[in-house]
């Protein structure tokens, strides 16, 4: 039913799930959660990925039955937690209008196989999120909606679309989400909106400070364009004016940019010789890559909850970042300096600041460190066993929610405005190409006047008699 409804109603998800939504999924009583699944796209390197295994570890750690979903070719040979299981279901990223229908069809077997007593969905953005909902509650299962990034992307993407995100969380059964602003904001769609932490894994903690010596730049995580990392070249290239043997190292492998390309962006700039590439490493020797660095620099323009800040901060290493205030690693700005986002000079003398001052290195970096603690005696379990005690009880859904439904009708207004405005722009568009190339034509017209030959006897016979008017025309004006 759900491949169907997504073949003829693929751009009117929002609508669908308005309708349907509030009878499906609604048994008299679910049962307590016993048996989790928990889906994220891929199972790659990133740091979602590592959460999406940390939260396996953790439910495995309470006695719980775990399977790990993520889509088919992107499971990358990880490693799961002891006790957990591995399905994969059809690519999102290819599943449109017409190909959903088996990816659809592909996620109820699995999920009619495994049984899961709720499914932790960690892909918040997908395409496909809302019909993967429907899906699950056409099969009774709760479904909680776990935010790896921050709402502002929503409109800093510029796809109107993703304004319908929220409107698709009205009906999901609990949001999890990774900061406070988040949390509030997702309140405003859904009840049932909680809010947690990625902590470092313990081994960072354990491998004890970085003695921050030297004058070693880290940049860890994707080479990818999401991250901005052109801009810690440039932040580079100003740092080295006031500290010539900075040095810049990538830890971390190539996105969706070229590495020769990349290349040439360093000795463009004329650093290329302070920049090397370590490429990705496994997990359990990113602790002594940390502890190699003096800063930790993050050139990201959004965020949700950077995992390598927190790795870096267990590992004591200061960090230097544009201010993305609303990050719970960011709170109180223990072993940070930061930048108004976008201004690479300001980043840049916040790394310089950082390199030059060796107490001032030493002493963020232990307010790093101190910060990191905090986040990993955050209670985990509790906040699990009260999310999963709220989805097996009964009446969830939000389709009594008449605030969150008053304020995802104004965002689907809102999205109605902008594919208007979009219309608008590109018949003007249109207009001043049509106007644009009418002048050609008139000028080249004008042209081929202009330069025949009886245009230019005419104006050779007519130049007495206009020579005659203008000299009439200025005797009456005197």
């Amino acid at each position: 039913m759900v491949g169907a409804l997504a073949a003829s109603c693929w751009d009117d998800d929002v609508e669908v799930l308005d309708l349907l939504s509030t009878g499906l999924g609604q048994p008299s009583s679910r049962r307590p959660v016993r048996r989790v699944a928990v889906y994220y796209h891929t199972l790659g390197t990133g740091g979602a990925e590592r959460v999406t295994l940390d939260l396996a570890a953790l439910w495995r750690s309470m006695g719980l039955e775990v399977l790990v979903i993520c889509d088919e070719g992107r499971t990358a040979n990880v490693a799961l937690p002891a006790g957990a299981s591995l399905a994969t279901v059809p690519d999102a990223f290819v599943s449109d209008r017409e190909r959903y229908a088996t990816r659809g069809a592909a996620l109820a077997s699995v999920l009619e196989e495994f049984a899961p007593d709720c499914l932790v969905y960690g892909a918040w953005l997908s395409s496909t999120i809302a019909w993967d909902l429907l899906v699950c509650k056409s099969l009774g299962v709760p479904f909680v909606a776990f935010c790896h990034g921050s709402h502002r992307a929503l409109t800093g993407w510029g796809d109107p679309r993703a304004l319908r995100i929220p409107s698709i969380y009205r009906h999901v059964d609990a949001v999890m989400c990774l900061s406070r602003d988040d949390q509030e904001f997702w309140s405003s769609f859904n009840p049932h909106a909680f809010r947690t932490v990625n902590a470092a894994d313990e081994a960072f903690l354990a491998s004890g400070p970085a003695p921050l010596d030297g004058h070693r730049i880290l940049c860890v995580g994707r080479i990818a364009s999401d991250k901005s990392p052109v801009e810690a070249l440039d932040v580079l290239r100003e740092v080295r004016h006031h500290v010539p043997d900075a040095t810049l190292e990538f830890v971390g492998p190539f996105g969706d940019y070229d590495r020769a390309w990349f290349e040439g962006q360093a000795r463009d700039r004329g650093v290329l010789e302070a920049v090397s590439f370590r490429g990705g490493v496994p997990h359990d020797e990113l602790p002594a890559v940390m502890r190699e660095g003096s800063v930790l620099l993050l050139t990201s323009h959004f965020e949700g909850y950077p995992v390598t800040v927190a790795e870096a901060k267990a590992c004591g290493l200061p960090c230097a970042c544009y201010d993305l205030g609303y990050l719970t690693l960011l709170e109180g700005y223990r072993g940070v300096l930061c930048a108004p986002v976008g201004d690479v000079g300001g980043l840049a003398r916040q790394v310089s600041s950082l390199l030059s001052d060796d107490h001032l290195r030493q002493r963020l970096g232990a307010e790093a460190r101190a910060h990191a603690r905090e986040l990993a005696n955050f209670d985990f379990e509790g906040l699990w066993l009260e999310v999963f005690a709220t989805v097996s009880g009964d009446g969830l859904g939000a389709g009594e929610d008449r605030a969150g439904y008053l304020v995802s009708s104004m965002l689907r207004e809102a999205d109605r405005m902008v594919e208007e405005a979009r219309r608008e722009r590109d018949a003007l568009h249109d207009e001043l190409t049509s106007q644009r190339r009418l002048a050609a034509d008139l000028k080249e017209q004008l042209d081929d006047v202009v330069g025949s030959v009886s245009f230019r006897i005419g104006r050779a016979l007519t130049a007495l008699p206009r020579h005659a008017r203008d000299l009439l025309r200025r005797t009456r004006r005197a």
